[in-house]
């Protein structure tokens, strides 16, 4: 399924998914934070877009929604948004070119919201090595500012060695 209009896709995944994104002021970063940290999350870039692979999407309904429920009952999970580590497979970090200009928004809103988390807002890898949580933050900040400039083709060749260069270590 091809999203066209990225903020009713949020709406739709936190009405859908309520015990796994919330129904508070964090839902949306929660999807996010999904959407462009996780990898094999279901979604992939297609002509700008992102899609979702709909037999992925099968797999997390019903049972599994049962499942994610019973684990977050009485939880504090839905206080703060936990990141996923970024690698170059990430959808963040992969951004295409031809982007939609209407996903460059959201991606320089999560990122920013990345970038003014605290160091224990990331996930526990993160809490082992702070460096980690560091270098993370630079590639964040990178692709922020390339972002912005997404019509400078130099700006995005730039961006992907970086990130390919920062995962080899």
């Amino acid at each position: 399924m091809l999203i066209n209009n990225l903020s009713d896709h949020i709406k739709e995944v936190i009405k859908s998914y309520p015990s796994l994104f919330g129904d508070d002021d964090k839902s949306k970063f929660r999807v996010l934070e999904h959407i462009f940290f996780v990898n094999g999350n279901g979604y992939r870039w297609e002509d700008g877009k992102l899609t979702i692979d709909e037999e992925l999407k099968k797999l997390s309904d019903g049972e599994k929604q049962e499942e994610i429920k019973k684990f977050y009952e009485g939880s504090d999970k839905f206080r703060e948004v936990q990141f996923y580590p970024l690698c170059k497979y990430a959808k963040l970090c992969t951004i295409p070119e031809n982007v939609d200009k209407n996903y460059i928004p959201y991606i320089i809103e999560i990122c920013n919201y990345a970038l003014e988390s605290p160091i224990e807002s990331f996930c526990e890898e993160y809490m082992k090595n702070k460096n980690f949580v560091n270098t993370e933050k630079e590639i964040i900040k990178s692709i922020l500012l390339r972002i912005t400039n997404i019509d400078s083709k130099e700006n995005w060749n730039k961006l992907h060695d970086f990130i390919a260069k920062d995962d080899e270590k």
